[in-house]
């Protein structure tokens, strides 16, 4: 008891109330944010020769599609090389990894990865970054004379 209240009745009112807030905000869309801020945006450009797509938020279960969908529009190209610029990315989960890991089997030379720590991170632990080349910037991989690779490995299919 709580006050000489059933602990059932204050857990149902809090319930109730809560039920209450929630459909008052599915049905008022003046409560919606009118701008919301996309978990992933997906750039593609053209680079010293390579083509790049940079990924900007988070790659998670939910926003990896985008992802996927702009590296198969790329590799729909049958580019020589692709970078993907993940130096802005702030999480990366299995299903991103995933994704990048489906496209390196299509590129013709070992996809090139720039990755922010916490891309990085990731990479690492399950052992996919051994299949990629990792760089520090992207200015590294777009400027020919300066190619300097953290790491070189080799895709087996």
């Amino acid at each position: 008891m709580v006050s000489g209240v059933p602990v059932w009745a204050v857990c149902n009112a809090a319930i109730t109330g809560l039920l209450r807030c929630v459909r008052t905000y599915a049905k008022d869309p003046s409560m919606h944010d009118p701008y919301p801020i996309p978990l992933l945006a997906v750039n593609i450009h053209t680079a010293g020769g390579a083509i790049v797509v940079t990924a900007t938020g988070e790659i998670d279960l939910n926003s990896a599609p985008v992802l996927e969908r702009a590296l198969r529009e790329v590799l729909a190209q049958h580019p020589e090389t692709v970078v993907v610029d993940l130096s802005a990315v702030s999480f990366l989960g299995t299903t991103g990894i995933a994704v990048l890991l489906t496209a390196a089997q299509s590129c013709r030379q070992p996809m090139r990865l720039v990755p922010s720590y916490p891309a990085r991170r990731p990479l690492e632990v399950t052992g996919a970054a051994q299949l990629f080349i990792l760089y520090e910037n992207l200015d590294l991989v777009t400027e020919p004379t300066r190619n300097q690779a953290i790491r070189t490995s080799v895709i087996e299919s």
